[in-house]
Formats: C-alpha cells, structure tokens, sequence
C-alpha cells in the first residue's frame, strides 16, 4: 500500500473519528488523503500560505527559530505553548526588527491583554524575549527589546487562578465519577501525585508498579517517580484495564485533551448545580492539593513543597 505524506497536514483521533487540518492555515481538509476533495482543499490552503519572510523582519526571526534545534529539542507540550505566541506574532511578521522596540512590545503586551487576556500577554513577553535572546548570538539582532518589560500584575481581589482543592470537593468529584472510571482515575492521579493533565491521561499501567508512579513528563521531559497513596492505589484497583493506558472513556479509548475537558466540566456543573463543590475548580488546581497527598504517601514534609512547577519530592527522587 502507498503511503502518501503530505507536508503541514495534522492528523486528529477524536472520539472514534479522524480528521484532517492543514497546520499553517488551520484549514478542515475533508474526506480521506488522497482523494479528490482532499486533495482540492489541500492545494487551495497551501495556495493561501504567505510567501517567505523578508530577511531582517520579525517573521525571518521566527523562522529561523522554529526551524531551530532548539526549538525541535523543546517537550510537545511547551513547543505547542510557544506556537501559539508564535503564531499570534505573525501577523506583524513584516515588521523590520529595528522597529521592535521596548514601546512596541509593551504595545504588543497591551494588545494581546486585549484579546487574550492577562497569562497570554505575560507568556507573550516571555517568549518575545526567548526569541530575541536566542537571535543574539546569531546575529539577527543586538539587544532584547522584551528586557524590562514587565509583565501585569493581577488585580487586588482578584480570585485565584487554579486554586487547591478542598478536601471535601476531592471526595465528592470521585464519588460522582465512580461510574466514570477513566475521568475518576484522572482526577485521583492528579490529586495523590502532582501529575500535569497530558501525563495523567497517557499514562500507562506499566508506571504504576512497585508502589509508585513513574513516567517522563511531557511538559518538562524529567523523570517523575512518587510514592503511591493508599487512595489512589484503590481508584486504581477499581479502574477497568480496558486498554494499555489508564485512563480511557467508555469505550475503551483514551481521551483527547479537549474530550477529556468536556467531560469532566459536566461532572462539576451538575456538582456546583448542587452545591457539593464550589466555583473555581479546575483540574490544574489540583496539581497544589498534591503536596498533602505526596506527604500522607512517605514523601518527608520538609522534602514537599508547592511551587508553579509543582509539588517536589526528594524522598521520591523528582520534581512532579
């Protein structure tokens, strides 16, 4: 059988189902590689690409770095989070990077505030400044105009983004998935280990041996390796091995990131609906309830501390 590889085609598996998009213009390509609807929509968004960036533009600098090892050597995770900066600043691609200066990045930072809000205009400063501080020693610039530029702060009052679960919340959502093992089994590896929602959902059962969790973090590429909480080891026991990885769906297949989101965003409507968890709960935030668990589970208090990178266990050997 031919196989046919097309260049800037993404392949997506949602729900039983596979799609197609064109990665540059983010453009559906119907029906099946290869044939001709495919292939009609495939040519007319290449047709839509921009041409080359002009030498000496923002657009040549970011080029340059995505097609940077660098850049090949950054987790799925990151290089996905960067893209979408990336992608963001494309749209003034043509400017002449003399003209990026200090006043144009806080323009920039201001702009995407607007239309983004306040973490992606921060992440924007952060990565407009990796940029230039990787385009130095290449000669593509002098300076980093994205130095000194601070980032805005939160509003006084304003709620906490990711907030710790409640004792009581954690025990109602795995009550209420019981009959959702894969969401459940999610949910209890995220609270007893500090796990990033890309790793609790590829997860295999092959890392939950010898009493611990052990996996590479997508995000980071480091090595995790936590003791196993008695909770979490008896979610584990009531997850069905319908597959390979720990946490799938009904049927058996895992989920997909936004899959995943859906799902579990049902579950805690109907539980805040019904006044047994409160607002604001997110499944990052449980990322800051794993400090206790990490504790209950053998790691030294003295040894467990939460940060933005998450708890860290030197008993266990890593940072989570």
């Amino acid at each position: 059988m031919t196989v046919l590889r097309l260049r800037h085609v993404q392949r997506i598996r949602s729900r039983g189902r596979t799609y197609y998009y064109h990665r540059p213009t983010r453009t559906r390509l119907p029906g099946e590689p290869g044939s001709a609807e495919f292939m009609a929509a495939y040519a007319a968004a290449e047709g839509q690409m921009a041409p080359p960036p002009t030498p000496g533009t923002l657009g040549s600098l970011i080029e340059a770095y995505r097609a940077s090892p660098e850049y090949a050597a950054l987790a799925v995770e990151t290089r996905r989070d960067y893209a979408r900066v990336l992608d963001w600043l494309g749209k003034g691609r043509d400017t002449p990077l003399p003209a990026v200066t200090p006043r144009l990045v806080f323009a920039l930072r201001d702009k995407a505030f607007e239309q983004h809000k306040r973490r992606f205009a921060n992440y924007l400063v952060q990565v407009l400044s990796l940029l230039f501080n990787w385009g130095k020693p290449r000669g593509f610039v002098a300076t980093n105009p994205a130095e000194g530029v601070a980032k805005i702060k939160k509003p006084r009052g304003e709620k906490k983004a990711n907030r710790p679960w409640q004792w009581e919340e954690l025990a109602a959502v795995l009550e209420a998935t019981a009959s959702h093992p894969g969401i459940r089994a999610a949910v209890a590896l995220a609270a007893f280990t500090g796990l990033r929602q890309a790793d609790c959902l590829s997860l295999p059962w092959s890392a939950c041996a010898d009493g611990r969790v052990s996996v590479r973090s997508h995000k980071t590429g480091m090595s995790i390796r936590v003791p196993m909480h008695s909770m979490l080891a008896e979610v584990l026991t009531a997850t069905p091995r319908r597959s390979p990885i720990v946490v799938t769906g009904q049927g058996g297949a895992p989920y997909t990131g936004s899959g995943f989101r859906a799902e579990l965003r049902k579950i805690m409507k109907r539980l805040e609906g019904a006044g047994q968890v409160q607002a604001g709960l997110t499944f990052h935030g449980l990322r800051h309830t794993a400090g206790t668990m990490l504790a209950d589970a053998g790691c030294d208090s003295r040894d467990t501390r939460e940060n933005r990178r998450g708890p860290r266990c030197k008993t266990a050997g890593a940072r989570v």
